[in-house]
């Protein structure tokens, strides 16, 4: 009789366990109370039924540092975590994740490679030093700007359209298949080569303040916007990139600029300054000139 009593009484235990959550942080706790997932005052427990039922989750801006006990919402798909102080995450159970966005904390490391449903990621101000996306072949957002990443690879993220990584320590990046890429800004890293090839949707690129010494743009000829100032570009080619409005270009080693795309009379801005070997810029005609500074016409 006595064992048939501890079974029951186990079996109680673990069922009430089955319909709690703990909550380490009080202010995460007091997040979803202010949302109506819970009430009362932080206790340290949260209904388990409330918290299969939310599939959008925004708690920004409560100063949590500890999100022990998300990985119980397994219905997430929406979470939106940003200006908090967590430094740790894990997200392995979130497997529905559609959107996460978690910029401004601080957190130096993120595994992300069971959230295989993945379309947005916002990971914008952190310290990570790392980013693994290999398995997000969903992904089509990437913000990872202002961290500390030393290497990304995207060579399987096929369905991006806008990637934001300025402000890291990147030396290469890989981006040359990624055929719906349509703004990609990689500007402040210490960049020596960039492959975007493969890109024929890209209509605006900031590859500023970089060490790029030479670059093809040859294949992008739906690009716009061109920004790359403060490289090491010493010969440019941009006569394929027909609808080239904004071309930025100053500040580089260039000996030779080919401007000459059929459609000079139409930008909006172009910047060549700070060139000294570059004495001659080819143009379409001399009405081009009054676009630009140093443009001669050949």
């Amino acid at each position: 009789m006595r064992q048939l009593y501890t079974f029951v009484f186990l079996l109680f235990a673990i069922i009430i366990n089955a319909q709690t959550l703990t909550i380490n942080d009080s202010n995460f706790e007091n997040a979803l109370i202010n949302l109506g997932y819970d009430s009362g005052t932080p206790d340290g427990l949260i209904d388990g039924q409330n918290v299969s039922e939310i599939f959008h989750l925004d708690i920004s801006g409560k100063s949590i540092s500890d999100l022990s006990g998300i990985e119980a919402f397994v219905n997430l798909e929406v979470l939106i975590a940003d200006n908090n102080d967590i430094r740790t995450l894990d997200l392995s159970q979130n497997t529905r994740l559609r959107e996460l966005s978690i910029h401004s904390n601080k957190l130096n490391s993120l595994d992300v490679s069971n959230n295989t449903a993945l379309e947005k990621l916002n990971v914008f101000r952190n310290r990570l030093s790392s980013l693994t996306l290999y398995n997000n072949r969903s992904l089509n957002y990437l913000a990872a700007a202002d961290n500390n990443l030393l290497e990304l690879d995207l060579i399987n993220n096929k369905q991006l359209e806008k990637v934001y990584i300025q402000n890291n320590q990147l030396t290469a990046f890989d981006i040359s298949d990624a055929p719906l890429l349509e703004i990609l800004n990689c500007e402040y890293n210490n960049l020596n080569d960039l492959n975007v090839a493969n890109a024929p949707s890209l209509w605006q690129l900031n590859a500023s303040n970089n060490n790029i010494v030479s670059l093809d743009l040859s294949t992008n000829v739906n690009l716009q916007q061109i920004n790359l100032l403060y490289n090491r570009l010493t010969n440019f080619d941009l006569s394929k990139n027909t609808v080239a409005s904004v071309i930025m270009v100053a500040y580089n080693q260039l000996e030779s600029l080919n401007i000459k795309n059929g459609n000079n009379a139409d930008l909006q801005l172009f910047r060549s300054e700070g060139n000294e070997n570059l004495k001659c810029i080819t143009v379409d005609d001399e009405v081009a000139n009054t676009n630009g500074q140093n443009v001669a016409g050949r």
